[in-house]
């Protein structure tokens, strides 16, 4: 896909070899308080905040292909079209790279989508993406905190470290 080419047949999907950016990294950091829970907890709380983190980055990725799904056509790709959802491959990661506790996921998504009223595929137009990064970072985050509390009770995880340094023993 990143390539331009099917991923099942290896045939050319995007007529486009002009295409400087292949594909962008959407990335979802969870808080430092629930990246230290999830480091630290139980393993029953480290599922549940797993399983809030990644309906969280659903919830922001949905957000994203309802409102910057736009496909570029025509001569200098001027023209928009709209486009019927991402091609997205999530990776999620425990700590950065100095192996402190981090939860985060990059979502890599491909600078292609498919056209809705042609079914072509097409260069993605960023600027959609670009103009609701942003609030895509408040879903993904509104959506954990009511993830979290809804799964553990847990409003603002910060305030409730006590309570979390118990469970687990510290």
């Amino acid at each position: 896909m990143l390539a331009g080419r099917h991923p099942v047949t290896d045939a050319p999907i995007i007529e486009s070899a002009n295409r400087t950016i292949p594909a962008f990294d959407l990335t979802f950091r969870a808080p430092k308080s629930v990246s230290l829970a999830f480091a630290l907890g139980s393993p029953e709380m480290t599922a549940e905040i797993t399983a809030a983190h990644d309906a969280a980055v659903d919830a922001a990725l949905g957000y994203l292909e309802r409102n910057a799904d736009v496909a570029r056509r025509g001569h200098n790709g001027t023209e928009q079209v709209s486009a019927d959802g991402f091609i997205a491959a999530a990776f999620r990661h425990r700590t950065r790279r100095a192996a402190d506790p981090h939860l985060h996921t990059h979502a890599l998504v491909p600078n292609m989508v498919r056209s809705t009223d042609d079914g072509r595929w097409r260069t993605l137009d960023a600027r959609h993406l670009y103009a609701h990064l942003l609030t895509a970072g408040y879903v993904y985050e509104s959506h954990l905190l009511d993830e979290l509390t809804r799964r553990l009770g847990i409003a603002d995880i910060g305030k409730h470290f006590p309570r979390i340094w118990n469970e687990i023993g510290l």
